[in-house]
């Protein structure tokens, strides 16, 4: 992974009812601990085990790239903790974050109102494209 700018991911979606109902990202991680990226269920899906299967099968697959532990980077305050520790997950670390909040309408990385900034697009990322709303993830 050595000059890699970004880890290589794995997608997983899980499907009920015929279409794309959560979604997980994972990677094999670094010196053999995998890693948990992103993990969503729609709203109306949730509490119907799609997200522990999710888990389990990521689980699986980092074990099966070479990894032996396996984290879950998550918001202490969020959804999903009660979830993760029903399956027997336990918190090993906190993170602590500072971060700069601008008033609306400005760019985070230049501080400078919004509209003056032009960036290129990119593609959509799987959750995206597989109709999960931005403030969907990571519950």
């Amino acid at each position: 992974m050595k000059g890699a700018k970004s880890p290589p991911l794995r997608y997983w979606l899980a499907y009920l009812d015929g279409a794309p109902r959560g979604y997980l990202s994972s990677w094999g991680g670094i010196d053999g601990v995998g890693q948990v990226e992103d993990l969503a269920v729609q709203t109306a899906y949730r509490h119907r085990g799609l997200a522990t299967a999710l888990l389990h099968r990521c689980i699986t697959d980092c074990r099966d790239h070479g990894a032996g532990p396996v984290v879950i980077v998550a918001d202490p305050t969020d959804t999903p903790k009660r979830m993760y520790a029903a399956t027997g997950w336990r918190p090993v670390a906190v993170k602590r974050e500072w971060r700069l909040e601008l008033p609306r309408g400005h760019d985070a990385t230049t501080q400078r109102p919004a509209s003056t900034i032009t960036r290129r697009s990119s593609s959509p990322s799987p959750a995206a494209s597989a109709g999960f709303p931005r403030d969907s993830r990571r519950r």
